[in-house]
């Protein structure tokens, strides 16, 4: 295969390959994905650190400057965090920590992402039956409206095709 994949990525590309069904892709992570922000502490930022035990301020450790935090913000305004930590200032650095803290973020997303995918299976029959109760509805309103113009009620004939546009407003929206 190939040497350079990892064995997490060549067991991704393998589940995906055998995929029959609907699941959750690397490609549906970054589109749920709208907004990214890196943290990486500094005096500047945090110059004391609140100790709630003993109601005391202390400086900020030094270490807390070799600790990356990714946030990233979702399509639907969740946030889900992901934080790099290095052992040795030397080691250091802010472009490896930001990498690996999204990283961290975007584990985190794959069950979230999972979740709503399942729910959605779910209800699917559900919703393809609220769907074809709205279109049924929207096709009467359809109907009636030349009918109401036909009896001279303009009104009645505006009512209907306001409701069919409401019903189709609310199936477009479902099929979303």
């Amino acid at each position: 295969m190939h040497q350079n994949l990892t064995a997490t990525q060549m067991l991704k590309q393998e589940i995906a390959a055998k995929a029959v069904a609907p699941h959750v892709t690397p490609e549906d992570i970054e589109n749920a994905i709208v907004q990214e922000h890196y943290i990486v502490p500094d005096e500047d930022v945090m110059p004391e650190v609140f100790e709630p035990s003993s109601a005391k301020v202390f400086p900020m450790a030094a270490s807390l400057k070799l600790l990356t935090i990714c946030v990233l913000v979702l399509r639907n305004g969740f946030t889900v965090t992901g934080t790099s930590a290095c052992a040795s200032p030397d080691n250091f650095d802010a472009d490896i920590g930001r990498r690996v803290a999204r990283q961290d973020a975007v584990r985190q997303v794959w069950p979230l992402l999972g979740y709503a995918l399942r729910d959605r299976l779910h209800h699917a029959q559900d919703v393809a039956s609220a769907i074809t109760q709205l279109d049924i509805s929207a096709r009467t309103c359809e109907g009636n409206a030349p009918a109401h113009e036909a009896m001279g009620n303009a009104e009645q004939a505006a009512l209907s095709r306001a409701n069919a546009a409401s019903y189709r407003a609310a199936i477009a929206r479902l099929q979303a």
